[in-house]
């Protein structure tokens, strides 16, 4: 699977609250394949090609408390892009992010390479 599609957004959107999409080869979210994700509450996107989380793809997700983005390729450069886009996310209570390379940076840390 290499996208969300909009089928699934109109087919079952509205009321679907957990969306396991983990182990496929998504590279974006496009807003308008999230758009009516309204009701999730669970997200996982891991082991995919994500490298951000585009902005507006999950800002209609008003429910989606966790977000797993286990092993995708969010690096340092994107990290802050990805923050901020999730910070719109009032009920956002967990949020995986382990095994991208943004977890393996030794920027800041005093570490030579």
């Amino acid at each position: 699977l290499e996208a969300i599609g909009p089928v699934l957004g109109r087919t079952c959107g509205r009321t679907l609250k957990i969306l396991l999409l983990q182990n496929n080869v998504i590279s974006t979210l496009d807003p308008r394949e999230t758009k009516m994700l309204k009701s999730l509450e669970y997200f996982n996107l891991a082991l995919n090609n994500l490298t951000t989380v585009t902005r507006g793809s999950l800002c209609r997700c008003e429910f989606l408390n966790k977000l797993d983005l286990t092993l995708n390729f969010v690096d340092v450069d994107e990290l802050e892009r990805t923050v901020d886009e999730l910070a719109t996310l009032r009920s956002l209570r967990e949020l995986f992010l382990l095994g991208n390379p943004c977890m393996y940076s030794d920027v800041g840390d005093g570490a030579g390479s």
